[in-house]
């Protein structure tokens, strides 16, 4: 359960478990289960990200930072498995673009490209269901189709 030890014990307040009947036993946990979850909230207020990283890690919690659009960017893990690139937009210049968050052996996905300007691939949008080139033009002629 989120904000428990591997004993079952609540960070810092385990005596609740002995002296607080409404903790004694899962069942009554379960029953005030909002008054745990704000037990657990105030602690977790009261303590930084990397002291309940280091308090949870011996316990079957799963436990991550939750990052800000600032501090994800500098994120270690995601530094090493290369999650962010750089590349060149026509328009935009240098822009950052995420992975593909996954990983497949049989056929690995990969990021196509930029992101395509207003009306980039209009004409091979239009050429894939049916246009000919002289419909096209004229389409481009009278700025219905840019690109």
């Amino acid at each position: 359960m989120f904000g428990f030890s591997e004993r079952g014990r609540y960070a810092g307040q385990g005596a609740l478990f002995d002296t607080d009947p409404r903790f004694a036993t899962l069942t009554e946990r379960t029953r005030h289960i909002d008054a745990l979850y704000g037990l657990v909230a105030k602690e977790f207020a009261r303590r930084t990200t990397a002291e309940m990283q280091e308090l949870l890690a011996g316990s079957d919690i799963p436990v991550a930072p939750l990052h800000t659009f600032a501090s994800v960017l500098e994120d270690p893990h995601l530094a090493d498995v290369g999650f962010f690139r750089t590349s060149e937009h026509p328009e935009a210049g240098l822009v950052r673009q995420m992975a593909v968050p996954s990983e497949w052996s049989g056929t690995p996905p990969a990021n196509a490209g930029h992101a395509p300007r207003l009306g980039e691939h209009g004409a091979e949008l239009l050429r894939e269901v049916g246009y000919d080139e002289q419909r096209i033009a004229a389409l481009r002629a009278v700025g219905a189709l840019k690109g």
